[in-house]
């Protein structure tokens, strides 16, 4: 039965209910705070905590809180109820949904014990416990940590480091006690998972995955998996995914492979045919499904958030943003003006162009040098996703850097194409 059952029933009235020594100070006078705030109060109170303690007890000032004798309970039902309250935590934490979900679970959990010393003493051991298990990690070659601990959002910023091919990404980082070292190039072309500690202190680490997916076996009773990075890379010889048989402009792409995470499918954008970029609204409108399968999350990521029980799953990948008057355009990371296709064919003006105007005219093309540095990286967000009889849902948000520009409602089997909903 939960706290409003223990609540009913007569002896909620009963004056022993109040302390007339425990008391805060309102704009209606001096009141006695109920049983259960008052322990909370003075929990408060021992770790110092006044500003909490202020806001439970009223929005004004709290009167000095009394400490009142606390009897001493036998050392075997002190130890029972500490390793109740030890084994009620890991539960509680090991099946947290995400770092939000884990702190809040341990600010539930202090609540609900009050000043039980005992119990707050198995809290604290339930987390110590984690903490010791992601330590252990610190021996496993595919972790890499940092001493002291990256929290989440510097574990994030490592993870685009990694995916803008940026040296210092991993400045500072260990892997089994020794400096890590790998290429920025390397660490772009194979998947990277970002964990982070179920204590609901926000620990991170990150775990090296392979070319086409993150093995997390072994590692979730500690850690919750918040996010991986999808690689680029293309193989030596390969045409890129086009089908050099296709008119330039029409599109067309071979399957997409293990050989290669390159758009190179020839669009039209904007009346030009472009190597290495392909419009959003072809990827959403599935015009592009084979662009699309190189780009978006799995299948399989939607089914192992959903699987896992992941309320906010993160997929950072390597390509860019860009601004385009046609729409949303998706750019190989490694996107070079020279590498864009011929515009198409204009009929020859009868007057011929100053410099001033060919300058005005290069200044604006949308795939200018500049224009492409800056494009912000392309992630995406898998929320709530969940079995829907034999498939997955979930909403997917597509973001450029920290900006969100598109959402939908994504229907998918593991391992098959996706389905907007």
């Amino acid at each position: 039965m939960g706290d409003r059952g223990r609540q009913q029933g007569p002896a909620q009235h009963s004056p022993q209910q109040t302390d007339p020594r425990i008391r805060a100070e309102t704009n209606a006078g001096s009141v006695p705070i109920p049983p259960f705030q008052s322990a909370i109060l003075r929990l408060h109170r021992v770790v110092g905590n006044r500003a909490l303690a202020g806001l439970l007890g009223s929005s004004a000032a709290v009167a000095p809180v009394v400490q009142r004798d606390r009897t001493k309970l036998p050392a075997k039902t002190e130890e029972r109820r500490r390793a109740s309250a030890r084994e009620r935590a890991l539960r509680a934490l090991r099946a947290a949904q995400s770092p939000q979900d884990a702190r809040e679970r341990v600010v539930k959990m202090m609540f609900l014990f009050g000043s039980d010393e005992a119990a707050l003493e198995g809290l604290e051991e339930a987390r110590l416990e984690i903490r010791s298990e992601v330590n252990k990690l610190r021996d496993d070659p595919k972790v890499v940590y940092c001493m002291p601990p990256l929290d989440e959002s510097e574990g994030r910023r490592r993870l685009q480091l990694i995916e803008r091919e940026e040296r210092g990404a991993f400045d500072g980082l260990l892997s089994q006690r020794a400096p890590f070292q790998q290429s920025a190039t390397e660490a772009m072309q194979h998947e990277w998972g970002l964990g982070i500690a179920r204590t609901g202190r926000g620990e991170a680490v990150l775990i090296i995955g392979e070319k086409a997916h993150v093995t997390w076996t072994g590692y979730l009773k500690c850690l919750m998996a918040v996010a991986h990075s999808h690689p680029y890379f293309k193989e030596p010889g390969f045409p890129g995914g086009r089908d050099p048989s296709r008119p330039r402009g029409e599109g067309g792409s071979y399957p997409v492979t293990v050989k290669t995470k390159e758009i190179a499918t020839n669009h039209l954008i904007g009346g030009r045919a472009v190597d290495g970029a392909v419009l959003w609204s072809d990827l959403v409108t599935k015009k592009q499904g084979n662009e699309m399968l190189k780009i978006f999350p799995s299948g399989e990521d939607i089914g192992f958030a959903a699987d896992k029980h992941l309320s906010l799953h993160t997929v950072y990948t390597t390509y860019r943003v860009l601004n385009h008057p046609a729409g949303k355009v998706i750019i190989n990371p490694d996107f070079k003006t020279d590498e864009k296709g011929k515009a198409k064919q204009e009929p020859e003006s009868k007057t011929e162009e100053t410099k001033h105007e060919k300058s005005e005219r290069k200044t604006e093309d949308p795939f200018a040098a500049d224009k492409v540095a800056a494009t912000p990286l392309l992630r995406f967000e898998i929320r709530g996703a969940a079995p829907v009889n034999k498939e997955y849902e979930c909403e997917m948000a597509a973001f450029a850097g920290n900006v969100q520009f598109w959402t939908g409602r994504i229907s998918t089997t593991a391992g098959t194409f996706l389905q907007f909903l």
